[in-house]
């Protein structure tokens, strides 16, 4: 019998387009150098978090909970009335779930030919 191996999915890929940088820092504070200031310091502690919860890839699941919130702002925008940080932060404990489901998905087992032989006869 063959030992199978979790499958890792990779990691969605999706750059920001200028428009949804500009949205996304628009809605963390309405000065550009205070918004770029508050977005160091969420992406830094998210970081600080996902680093000390043993996350070797802390910094992508960082820049993708950025890039997940980016691409929901317009429909966010109207209805969200708190902190953009808690926010982002919920969007990257979402994708730890994901990622967590994600290492326990399975391929089909291989069979050898003989195992599929056996099965027929049997």
């Amino acid at each position: 019998m063959t030992k199978r191996k979790p499958e890792r999915l990779q990691p969605e890929k999706h750059e920001l387009v200028q428009d949804e940088w500009d949205h996304l820092l628009d809605w963390l504070a309405p000065d550009r150098e205070q918004a770029g200031q508050k977005y160091e310091e969420i992406r830094q502690r998210l970081i600080s978090i996902l680093i000390a919860r043993g996350l070797a890839n802390a910094e992508d699941i960082a820049d993708q909970a950025f890039d997940r919130t980016a691409r929901k702002l317009p429909e966010l925008r109207s209805g969200y009335t708190g902190d953009p940080a808690l926010y982002i932060y919920g969007i990257a404990y979402k994708l730890l779930l994901e990622q967590k489901h994600q290492l326990y998905i399975l391929p089909p087992p291989v069979s050898s030919d003989s195992e599929l032989l056996e099965q027929e006869s049997g």
